[in-house]
């Protein structure tokens, strides 16, 4: 299973053999630096309800949604995972197996069933709510799918053990369309869409975001960037609109003082630690672009030495 988010691929992959589960490795990689992450799931934490079959991100909020194996492997449940604690969290149980699924900027979510029907699926209560679509392809191996916010459609890597394709899905008429299949049957996990999650009139997105640091290890810092001039489909953005800055989800400023193309620059107390910062504007359009950065405020001090026991073998 894997999805992208925020500049970042998230894969988990597990390694079973007739119920004994060998290896859960959770990767996350930059897409822009290539670096790579591997965490290996430690002994203890290897039972099925630590192992994700697809995963998909909320564009909105950036939760990385997963459904895991419940109480046995023939139940499944909605799940939120923490990258950074490499954790699982139940939010609800699943009435059906979907072998993909993706989540509206609406906060709708959309899963494709063993008959390749797509229902709309309530995340709060993991209850179906409607049937939006019947594609006629019945899934089978290793599949995913994302939403597409310009044309608001589903886009679904399907496949099966006959072939492999991309299908697109009208939720609102219902119409499914094959747009192309992969040689060879390839299969796809972690499929995203690069189109912005932002009304084409809401505004683009900030410039030249970046975090000063007063000090070494100070949690006091100055925030600075450049306010956009465009809205998302390059026409000239005016005001007003309304600028907001958070750090880790809560607000530091927001104000509709601001011009297009202006210089903005704070000074606040972040929260020690790893630390999430987002710059984004809203006008008549709503919601625009975000901009988001990832700093550590405070001393990045090494742990505890743990006290390790060693044994001499003299044989």
């Amino acid at each position: 299973a894997g999805t992208y988010c925020d500049g970042k691929f998230y894969a988990s992959v597990t390694k079973d053999f007739y119920g004994y589960i060998q290896s859960i490795t959770n990767v996350t990689v930059d897409v822009a630096t290539g670096s790579v992450t591997i965490y290996d799931v430690p002994e203890a934490d290897r039972v099925y309800a630590n192992v994700s079959v697809n995963m998909s991100a909320d564009p909105v909020s950036g939760t990385i949604y997963s459904i895991n194996y419940g109480e046995s492997l023939d139940d499944y449940v909605l799940c939120t995972f923490d990258p950074a604690a490499n954790t699982y969290t139940h939010v609800a149980p699943l009435t059906d197996h979907y072998w993909a699924f993706c989540i509206s900027p609406e906060g709708v979510m959309y899963g494709v069933n063993d008959f390749g029907e797509v229902k709309s699926i309530d995340m709060a209560t993991g209850a179906e709510t409607a049937t939006v679509a019947a594609t006629n392809f019945t899934p089978a191996t290793l599949q995913s799918a994302c939403w597409s916010p310009t044309d608001k459609r589903i886009y679904w890597a399907a496949c099966n053990y006959s072939q492999g394709c991309l299908i697109a899905i009208d939720p609102a008429t219902g119409v499914a369309e094959t747009l192309t299949t992969f040689a060879g049957g390839s299969e796809f996990i972690g499929l995203y869409c690069t189109d912005p999650v932002a009304d084409a009139k809401a505004p683009a997105g900030v410039d030249g975001l970046q975090v000063r640091y007063a000090s070494t290890g100070s949690t006091r810092a100055t925030v600075s960037c450049t306010m956009p001039r465009r809205t998302v489909d390059g026409s000239a953005l005016h005001s007003p609109f309304t600028f907001t800055l958070s750090a880790d989800g809560k607000e530091l400023v927001s104000t509709t003082a601001l011009q297009p193309g202006e210089q903005f620059s704070g000074s606040y107390d972040l929260p020690e630690g790893r630390c999430a910062i987002e710059a984004v504007c809203t006008n008549e359009h709503g919601r625009g672009v975000p901009v988001k950065l990832s700093t550590f405020t405070g001393i990045d001090a090494p742990g505890a030495v743990v006290p390790e026991a060693m044994v001499l073998d003299y044989t």
